[in-house]
């Protein structure tokens, strides 16, 4: 089980900059889509966290995107940053994702 981080540790982005941000999907040679969105982001009432940051660098600070931010914005940060655990959930079935998805909600 991970260590909770502290919400003041937590690495903020407040407006990301959109040249970094694929504008639109295939831009970045995406293979994950908004379906994925929760099992690599964390929502809270504030912002994205990053699931893959908790889990892959549990010592540092999880990467953090306010809730205005793009899903392609996300899903670049984590193919860039977790390319191997993002190779690991494109390559879910259908089935896999939706019983990954009711382990996080708790079904």
């Amino acid at each position: 089980m991970t260590t909770p981080v502290a919400v003041d540790t937590y690495v903020k982005i407040e407006d990301p900059d959109p040249s970094e941000c694929s504008l639109t999907e295939g831009q970045h040679g995406h293979r994950l889509s908004s379906e994925h969105i929760n099992l690599l982001c964390h929502q809270t009432a504030k912002e994205y966290i990053c699931r893959l940051c908790i889990i892959q660098f549990p010592d540092k600070a999880p990467m953090t995107f306010p809730l205005h931010s793009s899903h392609h914005c996300l899903i670049d940060h984590c193919e860039d940053e977790h390319p191997l655990q993002c190779d690991y959930i494109a390559s879910l079935t259908q089935e896999q994702l939706i019983e990954a998805q009711n382990r996080l909600n708790g079904v």
